[in-house]
């Protein structure tokens, strides 16, 4: 297979941006990725060019590819959020048609943005030729077809080291059913949680592409010793199921369907694990059991204060590692310091933020000592110690501290002793003057105005728990917005019912779809494509009829889309287009896409 590298000199892609966004950026600003990235002559690929927090103005010109054709297809733009600021991605995305078999390299480019010169990696694109048909798979078995693989970062792992293990389930040429289970999987040394499919891919095992289902298990290494994972796959396959007209029905499965389901076990090759002890030479003394790699941030506020007042240290650790054995690193601040209890104020897979309260005793302080937290870097199997600060501290003299001014004893006057203007007599008084007598109306309030407080915190109590564990789990947070993205799209469709042929009508069609299935799915927003969105529609158990139908809504949004102006003008269909986009999301809602 021959190599030709597509256009290897770098590109300088001028372009001109209405703006760019005033938030930080954490990502690269512009990036481009292609996928799938193996492909058979006869198929097509997705290149989608993103740009993090800017704001092009236009669709950007792709350089010439001479062994691709390159078809403009759209824009998306997503919005989340990071560390507390917005963040917004706009994708352009082009459909890469390849003219020739080979491994082709598009990239890389270098781009302008406002003064700035971007690097842009390559991407290697590999191109098969077409699939023979099903004469190549005579004489294979079900092994061939459907296999599993097990990766694990490092055959050594250290005791409390948390690791990631990816399960690949490979299969061509057979329909698999979305839900597997894992089977024979280690009951002692180490926590496996509950794996997590993470998305598919493409990969070219023996000269054949295999789709790739990838599944992901967080483990934790709790028991010293050599351990083997073996695990077993078992997997629902879809034959097509062969059988006789029926001679009162005909050919209308009504009763009865097409397919039946085949259970496969698929054993993956075994790995050996083995667990070491942390080491117990050059452990410095703030060690506390962090295994991972870290990063710490400290900051204090007010940084100016009188004695006696309070100081808050705010410290965050971020990283990858065991998180739920951290706690707040030991302060050695000495005496001229009273301290509080620390507080943890955030908590996630990957960061804790501790807050403590410090009270200066005296003026004389001039700065808050350094704090050091410890942890063990497993990939280099050595510990790390990270330092913040001191920091400089301004403590004025406080109330506590002020001088006070005292009276001599000869100059203070006697005390006034008058009479107080009434005699201390008949301490009792008569029983009718002890009566109290209670308004009705205050009595009738008394459990509503005391019970209401009570009510409302259960209730704030309760929504912030919802609110938590939404905010935890990034597939249901997309799950919930799946609906309410597509419905912003559809009303966008009903304005633009009535305008003139320029695509937007068709153009918020085909994003409702897009936005719900991407939301629904959990797929980044360049992944989803009419192929896709039919492949998993069929994998959630969509009748022929219900794909043919979506199939045909897609095609008719693409024309308009892409056609010449003045296609799909006509009101009547643009309003049956709109109805049958709002009846496939209802069908779509009913059924599980992922």
């Amino acid at each position: 297979m021959s190599v030709r590298p597509v256009n290897p000199l770098h590109l300088i892609i001028a372009l001109a941006f209405g703006g760019a966004s005033m938030f930080s950026v954490f990502a690269q600003p512009v990036t481009l990725d292609i996928q799938p990235r193996v492909i058979r002559l006869n198929e097509s690929a997705t290149l989608k060019l993103q740009f993090t927090n800017l704001n092009p103005a236009q669709a950007p010109g792709i350089p010439e590819l001479p062994d691709f054709a390159i078809h403009y297809t759209g824009q998306e733009q997503h919005f989340q959020f990071v560390n507390g600021n917005q963040e917004r991605r706009l994708s352009f995305n082009y459909r890469l048609v390849p003219r020739a078999t080979g491994t082709f390299t598009v990239g890389p480019f270098s781009m302008e943005l406002q003064g700035v010169t971007h690097e842009i990696a390559a991407v290697e694109v590999q191109v098969l030729p077409p699939s023979g048909g099903e004469s190549e798979s005579d004489g294979q078995t079900i092994d061939d077809l459907v296999f599993a693989r097990l990766h694990v970062p490092r055959t050594d792992i250290y005791l409390q080291e948390r690791f990631d293990v990816e399960l690949h389930l490979y299969h061509r040429g057979v329909n698999l059913d979305r839900g597997i289970q894992l089977q024979n999987l280690p009951a002692t040394g180490l926590n496996l949680e509950d794996f997590q499919e993470i998305g598919s891919i493409r990969e070219v095992v023996n000269q054949e592409i295999y789709e790739v289902r990838r599944f992901r298990m967080r483990g934790t290494a709790i028991t010293a010793g050599t351990f083997s994972l073996e695990p077993m796959v078992r997997v629902n396959v879809l034959v097509r199921r062969e059988r006789q007209r029926d001679p009162f029905f005909g050919d209308f499965d009504f009763f009865f369907g097409r397919q039946e389901v085949q259970p496969l076990t698929v054993a993956a090759r075994p790995v050996a694990v083995r667990i070491l002890p942390l080491p117990v030479e050059d452990r410095p003394p703030e060690f506390n059991g962090a295994v991972g790699r870290f990063d710490m941030d400290m900051d204090i506020q007010p940084r100016e204060v009188q004695a006696g007042d309070p100081v808050t240290l705010t410290l965050r650790i971020t990283g990858q590692g065991n998180f739920e054995n951290i706690s707040m690193p030991a302060l050695q601040f000495g005496d001229d310091f009273r301290r509080y209890d620390p507080k943890l104020i955030a908590s996630g897979r990957d960061h804790k933020v501790f807050e403590q309260v410090f009270i200066p005793r005296s003026d004389a302080i001039r700065e808050l000592p350094a704090v050091r937290f410890s942890y063990f870097d497993p990939e280099a199997a050595a510990f790390r110690t990270i330092e913040r600060g001191p920091y400089p501290l301004v403590v004025k003299p406080g109330a506590a501290t002020a001088p006070m001014m005292v009276q001599a004893p000869g100059g203070m006057s006697p005390p006034d002793r008058g009479p107080l203007g009434i005699d201390i007599l008949d301490v009792k008084r008569q029983p009718e003057a002890l009566r109290v007598s209670h308004s009705p109306s205050q009595t009738s309030l008394d459990v509503p105005t005391h019970t209401l407080p009570l009510l409302a915190l259960v209730m704030l109590f309760l929504w912030q728990q919802r609110r938590e564990a939404v905010n935890r789990d990034h597939t249901r947070r997309r799950r919930m917005q799946a609906p309410r993205s597509a419905r912003k799209s559809l009303r966008r469709a009903e304005t633009a019912l009535n305008s003139a042929g320029d695509g937007t009508f068709h153009q918020a069609l085909w994003q409702a779809l897009a936005d719900y299935v991407g939301h629904r799915a959990n797929l980044e927003p360049g992944e989803v494509s009419p192929a896709l969105i039919l492949q998993l529609c069929r994998k959630a158990g969509m009748n022929e009829n219900q794909l043919q139908d979506l199939d045909t809504l897609m095609r008719e949004c693409e024309e308009a889309r892409f056609a010449s102006s003045g296609a799909g003008d006509d009101p009547i269909r643009r309003k049956e287009q709109l109805q049958r986009t709002q009846d496939m999301l209802r069908t779509m809602e009913k059924v599980r896409l992922s």
